[in-house]
């Protein structure tokens, strides 16, 4: 198996013709933007325009994303919704303890035991506000999460290609400071 070493699959970057006077910022020494009537001599060094010769304000760049790659886009998604989904039993169990030390599911213990003297129906709800059933239901639903998340997104690179294709992609201007 030869490793095909072609661009295809890869985001392609496109520059469009570079930036007129009028678009490249310059700053003052307070750091706010100048009008092109304040511009004064040109700047050199680190300011230098790029690719252009010239000298007149902030390195300025425009790329086009024209396509992302669905397999690095489902990567990233699955590791964010795994952290999300560590956040979620995190926060299931602090919610528990917390409303534990407040004494909160003795007060219900009490309340439903007054309540329902005879059929004992609702005693048998107070077995899901244990802690190891909490941890296990809030597991669950990060499980599910996890894998919605990772779906969702990866579907939505898929999608934003098609959409990319179609209008031209979404444009980044990048400024060198």
């Amino acid at each position: 198996m030869s490793q095909d070493n072609t661009n295809e699959d890869r985001p392609r970057l496109v520059s469009p013709p570079p930036p007129s006077e009028d678009d490249v910022l310059t700053y003052d020494e307070a750091g706010d933007v100048r009008e092109p009537a304040e511009v004064d001599e040109p700047r050199t060094g680190f300011f230098a325009r790029r690719g252009t010769g010239e000298t007149t304000g902030l390195a300025v760049d425009y790329r086009i994303i024209q396509r992302v790659d669905p397999w690095s886009v489902m990567k990233l998604g699955f590791l964010l919704s795994i952290a999300i989904g560590v956040m979620t039993v995190i926060a299931a169990a602090l919610v528990w303890l917390l409303l534990d030390s407040f004494q909160v599911f003795a007060q219900i213990t009490k309340i439903i035991g007054e309540i329902d003297t005879s059929s004992g129906e609702f005693s048998k709800l107070l077995g899901y506000l244990h802690f190891d059933k909490v941890i296990s239901l809030a597991t669950i639903v990060a499980i599910a999460n996890t894998i919605l998340l990772t779906v969702l997104m990866t579907i939505g690179a898929f999608l934003y290609n098609i959409v990319a294709s179609l209008v031209g992609g979404i444009h980044v201007t990048l400024v060198e400071e």
